[in-house]
């Protein structure tokens, strides 16, 4: 049921970065990783783009990691990045991937076998639901950095980079599980990147400002085990085929229906690490639907999220549009707008450069240090 209602959403919810030719396959399968929930993924990683000369020691057992999590539910209709059908996000990737390889930091694309929530309770609250995929990220995560010790046997430090459900799951993470050292996923994460999400505030507030027939509609019921008629729009307005008969409708009285509870500030407590969190989203964001005076925009929806987790206010300004420089990464600043780009182009046309500005974001905090300088950044994060 999940695919069928995600089918639609595919392009505007998988991560859509810019144009790329993609020729070449410059792509080595980690092989299958999976967890006890039944959660699994492959692993794709840059190893062709490592610069070795670049890295401490000249030795690429060092090279920080950079995970990306897709949007949607994180898998592709064919799941082997190398195929042709793949060929335009493979060569997204690639392009990404090869400004970061001068740097010595191997990205790594996420694909997944089965979609985050394998293995939820069909009982679980949209919170529950929520925490169970960022616990099945979480664990991904876990063996992916056992699979990339380093020569000392240290774990590799990285860089988590997320696109809508990614960003959504992401952000989870991060909400649900606190900094301790007994954690190596949140004790080597060094930096979350967020693009086009996540939605914040809870289920019922997202369900009034979202229109019919968009996303937020029609993933309410796989996603949260509820849909949004009666909400705002006439009964069984938001299915693309025909309503399933046990749905229950969301309202204000559904039990727990916030996406992010706020239990032990770990938001606050991971910037305040000194774990930038940065999150990207189009002031035309259509996630929510069309613009008009009752649906959410972009910047509204992270207001909402940036809300509902307790961040600081001076961890939050929204910085200037658009903000390439590296030193966004170290002042005090998790949002920017992208000025008229939407959910599935704010990666390519609206925003052309928007992915060199990604790579001086991680080439600013790699690890271990030293820092590259401006000018290394500016030369290597530049398309090859």
């Amino acid at each position: 049921m999940m695919k069928t209602i995600f089918k639609a959403a595919a392009i505007a919810a998988t991560l859509c970065v810019a144009a790329a030719d993609g020729a070449g396959a410059a792509q080595t399968s980690i092989g299958t990783v999976s967890v006890p929930s039944g959660y699994s993924i492959t692993g794709w990683s840059d190893d062709t783009f490592i610069t070795t000369s670049e890295c401490p020691g000249k030795d690429p057992s060092y090279a920080p990691l950079v995970l990306y999590f897709l949007g949607n539910e994180g898998m592709l209709d064919v799941p082997d990045l190398t195929a042709d059908a793949n060929k335009t996000l493979r060569g997204q990737v690639d392009n990404l991937g090869k400004r970061l390889g001068q740097l010595c930091v191997r990205m790594i694309t996420i694909v997944g076998n089965s979609h985050y929530l394998t293995g939820v309770s069909s009982t679980a609250t949209p919170e529950g639901r929520l925490s169970f995929g960022a616990q099945n990220v979480h664990d991904v995560i876990d063996k992916i950095l056992n699979f990339y010790k380093r020569t000392d046997k240290t774990l590799p430090r990285y860089a988590y980079l997320g696109g809508s459900a990614g960003a959504l799951f992401g952000a989870k993470m991060i909400d649900i599980y606190p900094l301790v050292d007994t954690d190596p996923v949140l004790a080597n994460l060094a930096r979350a990147l967020l693009v086009a999400g996540p939605a914040g505030g809870n289920a019922y507030e997202s369900c009034t400002h979202s229109t019919q027939g968009s996303l937020v509609r029609q993933v309410s019921s796989s996603l949260f085990d509820k849909r949004c008629d009666g909400v705002t729009q006439p009964a069984n307005s938001n299915h693309l085929t025909t309503p399933w008969a046990n749905e229950a409708i969301m309202s204000d009285k559904t039990t727990n229906v916030a996406y992010f509870v706020n239990k032990t500030d770990n938001f606050n407590k991971f910037v305040n690490s000194g774990r930038p969190i940065n999150i990207a989203v189009g002031t035309a964001d259509d996630i929510f639907g069309p613009s008009s005076s009752t649906v959410w925009t972009g910047p509204q929806y992270i207001t909402a999220f940036l809300k509902s987790v307790n961040l600081a206010t001076d961890l939050t300004t929204s910085c200037t549009t658009p903000a390439y420089n590296a030193a966004l990464g170290s002042e005090k600043c998790s949002y920017f707008p992208l000025n008229g780009a939407t959910h599935s182009n704010i990666w390519d046309q609206t925003n052309p450069n928007f992915m060199f500005g990604l790579c001086q974001l991680i080439a600013y905090t790699r690890y271990p240090n030293p820092y590259w300088t401006q000018a290394t950044r500016d030369a290597k994060c530049t398309t090859p």
